[in-house]
């Protein structure tokens, strides 16, 4: 049995390697690529604190601008990790979803220090703007990148679902979600995953899947990577994904 991944290539593949190491065969289909050509050169004041909500959103960031002096607020400690790698100095993780970002932001930064930059894409994952604009804050939103998502499925993971051999499918966001979905409607293979298990990050990526038929639907207790693999482990225990 194998584990379906759907993150884009530049994070599927680390987690495909860790999750061989665990003893996991992996099939990597990427429902969602970043188009970063949007991003371009932007000017940080020292007052300026950077909001970022997806790994995405640091890569773009940091194709804008070469200043890593900036303080970054970041969705999760994956998003950090990554924005950490790319140079930037002044990280700290809300460790969850835009929620836990924005009670961050109240805790650590005040409406005077100075305004906010959320570095986003055109799909939005709840109004973080919004929600710091009624608290007071200078928040400015900028449409840095995109994501691309296939018209359909590859016919090797068509294939895999027919020979029953995907135990189950990893999603990490509700874009992947709705996407997972769609492209299941338009292969007519909803009858082949009722073997599988979706593992979601969160419920909100569930109930983007929840109108197909799955063995089961568990979801991470945090919205993050080691959560998700930890129900992984419970529902599906490497020794049987061989």
């Amino acid at each position: 049995m194998t584990l379906l991944i759907t993150r884009p290539l530049e994070d599927a593949t680390p987690l495909a390697d860790h999750l061989q190491a665990m003893g996991y065969r992996t099939f990597l289909e990427p429902l969602l690529e970043p188009d970063l050509s949007r991003a371009r050169t932007c000017s940080l004041s020292a007052h300026t604190a950077v909001l970022l909500t997806s790994r995405n959103g640091a890569r773009a960031f940091a194709l804008a601008t070469k200043d890593r002096s900036a303080q970054v607020f970041a969705v999760g400690d994956g998003t950090a990790l990554l924005a950490r790698e790319l140079g930037f100095t002044r990280v700290a993780s809300a460790g969850g979803d835009v929620h836990d970002l924005f009670a961050l932001v109240r805790s650590a930064w005040r409406p005077e220090d100075g305004r906010l930059l959320h570095v986003a894409g055109k799909t939005l994952a709840g109004d973080l703007v919004g929600m710091l604009s009624t608290e007071g804050y200078d928040v400015v939103r900028d449409h840095m990148y995109d994501v691309r998502t296939p018209a359909e499925f590859t016919p090797e993971l068509v294939d895999a679902f027919v020979r029953d051999d995907i135990a189950a499918v990893l999603l990490f966001s509700p874009r992947t979600a709705m996407t997972f979905a769609d492209l299941v409607a338009r292969a007519g293979i909803g009858t082949q995953i009722r073997n599988c298990y979706a593992i979601c990050l969160s419920n909100a990526v569930r109930d983007r899947v929840s109108g197909l038929s799955w063995r089961g639907m568990p979801v991470a207790d945090s919205p993050t990577q080691d959560a998700l693999i930890e129900v992984l482990q419970t529902v599906c225990p490497s020794g049987q994904a061989d």
